[in-house]
Order: C-alpha cells, then sequence, then structure tokens
C-alpha cells in the first residue's frame, strides 16, 4: 500500500492493472482502500471477470476477446459491413485500415495501377507479405493471393476494395484450430454471421452449431480429417505459441495456397509464425496495447501505434515550415528517413493521389507512416512542422 502512495495514486487520473487475474484482485482491493481512482484490469481468464469487478474494477477489459471480434472481422466482410479492425482514423471521413487479399480474390495477379483496384477510390499505400512491409509500392507491383493491402480511404471506398480482397466469401471453408476464449469468441461471431466453420480442439464439444474434430491441432492426422487441404481461410487460434509455430508449420505444407491467420501470445513469436508460413499474425499483447493506448493518449494527439516497429504521426506544416513549398520529391522520404506519407489534409480536404511532385503548402496536415525510428529522424530535421 505504501508503494502506491509513493507512486502518487492519489494524483492519478487512471490505474491500469496487468499482472494475473489473481494478482491482480489483490492489486485492486489494495487500491480501493486509498482511491476512488479509476481502474482498467485487463483479464486473462473471462470467468474471472465478475470477481474483479467485486473487488472493486471499474472496467474489465479482455483483450482474448477483442482479439477474437478482430479475427473474424478481418477475415470476412460478413462479420461486420463497413467495419474496418484496427483501422485508424486519419483526418476527416479517412481512415488507413488493413485489407487482406484471400484465395480466390479477383485482385490476385493484378498490379496496383490496375483499373479494377484504381476504381475502388481507394490509395494503396503498403502492402505486407509475411510480415514483411513495403511502404508505397511501385504501380507495377502486383498483388497475390495472401498479401494485406495497407490502405487509406472513406469507408465506402475502403470496403469496395475490401469486397474485392475477400471475393465469394460465404463459398470459402474456414477451419478453425484451437477453441479456447480467443476461438469461442471468434467461432461465435462467424456463426452470428452465417459462416460455418470446422472446429479443432483437443476437448470433445458437444455442439451442433459447427462442425467439430477432436484432436491436437499441430497433428497432420487431425487436420486432413478436418478438410485443411480444402480450406482457404486457416486461423490458428492456439493458447500456446510453440503449439501455433508448429500448427502453421503442418497448415502451410498441407495447404500452400490457404490463407492463415495465427494467434501470438508474445510478441517475440511474431517473426517465427511468418517464418513459419502465416500469411497474418494477430498478437494478443499489441491488442491489448492498443486498448489502453487509446484509453490514455486523446484521440486528437498526433501520434497513432499501428503494429509492433510502425507509427502513423500527423504534422502540422506551419508558415515557416523547413517543408513548406517543397515536393514530396524533395523530402525523398524514403531515402532519407524510411518513412512515407499516406494523405494531405489541405483546409479540410484530403488529398490522396500523392506523387513526387505534390508540394507541401503552409497549413497542410501531412500524415507519416513508418518505423519510430524513421519518425524521430524526420522529427529532428523538421521539428514538430514548425
Amino acid at each position: 500500500m505504501q508503494v502506491l502512495r509513493n507512486a502518487n495514486i492519489s494524483m492519478a487520473r487512471m490505474v491500469m492493472v496487468n499482472y494475473t487475474d489473481e494478482v491482480n484482485a489483490d492489486i485492486v482491493l489494495t487500491i480501493r482502500e486509498i482511491s476512488g481512482v479509476e481502474i482498467i484490469v485487463m483479464v486473462e481468464d473471462l470467468r474471472h471477470s465478475r470477481f474483479l469487478s467485486y473487488a472493486g474494477a471499474s472496467r474489465v477489459l479482455s483483450p482474448k476477446t477483442m482479439l477474437g471480434t478482430f479475427v473474424a472481422q478481418i477475415s470476412t466482410p460478413s462479420c461486420g459491413e463497413c467495419v474496418f479492425p484496427g483501422a485508424v482514423q486519419l483526418f476527416g471521413t479517412l481512415s488507413l485500415a488493413e485489407v487482406p487479399v484471400f484465395p480466390g480474390s479477383p485482385l490476385a495477379g493484378r498490379a496496383i495501377s490496375d483499373p479494377l483496384l484504381v476504381q475502388t477510390g481507394a490509395s494503396v499505400v503498403g502492402i505486407w507479405k509475411r510480415g514483411e512491409f513495403t511502404p508505397r509500392p511501385s504501380w507495377d507491383d502486383i498483388l497475390s493471393s495472401g498479401t494485406v493491402i495497407l490502405a487509406v480511404g472513406d469507408s465506402e471506398q475502403l470496403m469496395r476494395l475490401r469486397l474485392l480482397g475477400a471475393g465469394d466469401d460465404k463459398s470459402r471453408r474456414f477451419l478453425v484450430i484451437g477453441y479456447g476464449d480467443v476461438g469461442q469468441r471468434l467461432v461465435r461471431v462467424l456463426c452470428e454471421h452465417g459462416i460455418i466453420p470446422v472446429v479443432v480442439d483437443r476437448r470433445d464439444l458437444t455442439t451442433d452449431r459447427f462442425e467439430h474434430v477432436m484432436g491436437d491441432g499441430y497433428s497432420e492426422d487431425v487436420l486432413i480429417r478436418a478438410g485443411i487441404k480444402d480450406a482457404s481461410c486457416i486461423m490458428i487460434m492456439l493458447n500456446n505459441d510453440h503449439d501455433a509455430i508448429y500448427a502453421t508449420l503442418v497448415a502451410r505444407n498441407l495447404n500452400p495456397d490457404a490463407f492463415i491467420i495465427a494467434r501470438a501470445n508474445h510478441l517475440l513469436s511474431t517473426e517465427k509464425l511468418y517464418r513459419a508460413g502465416a500469411n497474418y499474425v494477430a498478437s494478443v499483447p499489441l491488442v491489448a496495447s492498443k486498448m489502453l493506448f487509446t484509453m490514455v493518449i486523446p484521440a486528437s494527439e498526433d501520434l497513432t501505434i499501428l503494429y509492433e516497429g510502425l507509427e502513423l504521426r500527423r504534422y502540422e506544416v506551419r508558415r515557416r515550415s523547413a517543408m513548406a513549398h517543397r515536393t514530396l520529391k524533395d523530402l525523398a522520404l524514403i531515402e532519407r528517413f524510411g518513412c512515407t506519407a499516406v494523405a494531405i489534409d489541405r483546409t479540410g480536404d484530403a488529398i490522396l493521389a500523392l506523387s513526387g511532385e505534390t508540394e507541401i503548402l503552409p497549413g497542410d496536415v501531412l500524415a507519416l507512416l513508418g518505423p519510430p525510428g524513421s519518425m524521430d529522424r524526420f522529427s529532428r530535421v523538421f521539428g514538430d512542422g514548425g
């Protein structure tokens, strides 16, 4: 208790608690003895939520539940029309969102300059391929199945692009490996939107809501019985990262063409999952950090954490800024700093069609995307825009 007093808890606007559920309960009870401050608790096991509320938590959040919903929404537009999981608002109606290219998508095999993609109105600002990010890809770059597009647009533009990326999602076969907290939420959301997956879990699940194959999610025989070779989307939601990595290796070997989404409990596992064959890794710690970040940092702040090692920052160009009246080519963002411009807000009008000849004017708000180090280098040269 003295530690909390030494930390000036009486001056705190909010306290976030994120240990094991048992330790969290102890901490919350201790805080409530000396303060009425808002307490946000991250819960590991959903069954413990009510006990943490009884202890005095103001809000109990479950990153695992959020992750299950996130994976369902990103895997198919049917699970939330005009809902873009993980999207970040830029300015006005514009957002930055991820759009996966699934097997059977009409976008696969087409260049970024293809009219089918251009006519959506969304602007491609980057692409992910097995965890490797390419900012501002060339117009000649070819999209392939398994690519994840990072695009900017309003909800209608992004939805048109998302529908193309998904193809006919109702005809796709979904396989969910693991039925813990994350898997249960994922399956529930899919079923609610008319998508009935096959679920692999070592427990004997008594249900008629979906097809269940009992066994280990990393067993070749079990996965073959579950129809993995015909699956177009494989979601590996195992609770142990070692099991998830091995299951990803097995799944990719059995089905080279499927879109594989894997869950990571630890950020250090993310790269291994990509190397094992995942097209998209959904990280529990990253979901938790985003949830907390949005609570602590007001929406008006200029910094947004997108992913591990990737940030979005907004810079207001003041009259005497060294950026003013220079083109993007002059700034050489990628060459000098390793970041890229994704959009410009000019007196309320959003500019998406950026090129090397785009001139930066006083009053513009420039949205930049890149690793934290790149952003820091840019800030050292151009300050805060002023």
